[in-house]
């Protein structure tokens, strides 16, 4: 088993292709302990912070590799800060328009909604998987053309209720995609995110097992349908990150800026919690 993470520190940190001086190594133990089938225990993980109140969010100008997708994947490492109301995690479009990812009010669910025509396409978790203080994976695969949606946390499938809805989809056409809010400035997110990919595809269960097994930005996964690849972790804990460009690992330069000062912030990840 790992031992803690003393430095307050990502997996990588700095911006893309500048990686922290003790990632590599620290990697290597991570490695070497899956090989052996231990846990990283007390990683020290950098991401996002976003503050309702203060209206912050990120911002990711459109491009044709993330418009007008029939079929995609969304992974991303999460720990909300209120449960209460109801708040968008990320969406791509306008309002009435695209597709997001919401916390559901005072429960702790995880909605996924596609806009279509007449009725909305929706899944929902049947429990509460938002869950105050736990670092948790939360995976979103759809696909319009079967109509079809799965949600998993931590690399597990989890019980849903999805309602088909009916008309034509919208894509989402060529919007922003936005981190912590609905994009008709609405429903912010008070809560922490790291390392976000954007698919072009349903990645299949290895892919997801993957993803879900360690927050790791340098991990390859299903490359060839990767479109976005935010890890999300250039600022360094507790300093303003307004107006500074998250870069995109991918070749698509699909890069966040960041709007009302989200803060990066470091969070605890223990792989015990997650067996």
């Amino acid at each position: 088993m790992l031992t803690k993470v003393d430095a307050d520190l990502s997996l990588v940190a700095g911006t893309a292709g500048d990686h922290h001086p003790h990632a590599a190594a620290l990697l290597r133990r991570i490695s070497a302990a899956s090989r052996r089938g231990g846990a990283a225990s007390g990683l020290r993980l950098l991401g996002v912070s976003f503050a309702s109140a203060s209206s912050e969010y990120l911002t990711v100008g459109n491009d044709a590799s993330i418009d007008n997708l029939t079929a995609i994947t969304v992974s991303f490492w999460n720990d909300p800060a209120n449960l209460t109301p109801e708040q968008c995690v990320i969406h791509k479009g306008v309002v009435n328009a695209g597709w997001r990812i919401e916390k559901v009010a005072s429960s702790g669910f995880i909605k996924f909604t596609w806009e279509r025509a007449t009725g909305d396409f929706t899944c929902q978790t049947d429990s509460s998987h938002f869950v105050l203080g736990e670092v948790r994976h939360i995976l979103v695969t759809a696909d319009s053309g079967a109509d079809s949606c799965a949600i998993h946390v931590d690399g597990i499938a989890v019980a849903i209720t999805t309602v088909v809805g009916s008309g034509t989809y919208s894509l989402g056409g060529t919007a922003a995609l936005e981190v912590g809010r609905l994009s008709n400035a609405s429903l912010h997110y008070d809560g922490w995110v790291h390392e976000l990919r954007f698919y072009d595809a349903v990645l299949g269960a290895a892919d997801i097992a993957s993803l879900a097994s360690l927050p790791n930005p340098l991990a390859v996964v299903a490359a060839g349908d990767l479109q976005m690849h935010l890890p999300l972790n250039e600022v360094a804990d507790g300093k303003p990150a307004s107006g500074v460009a998250f870069f995109d690992r991918t070749a698509n330069d699909n890069d966040a800026n960041a709007i009302n000062t989200p803060t990066g912030d470091v969070r605890e990840y223990d792989a015990q919690d997650h067996d």
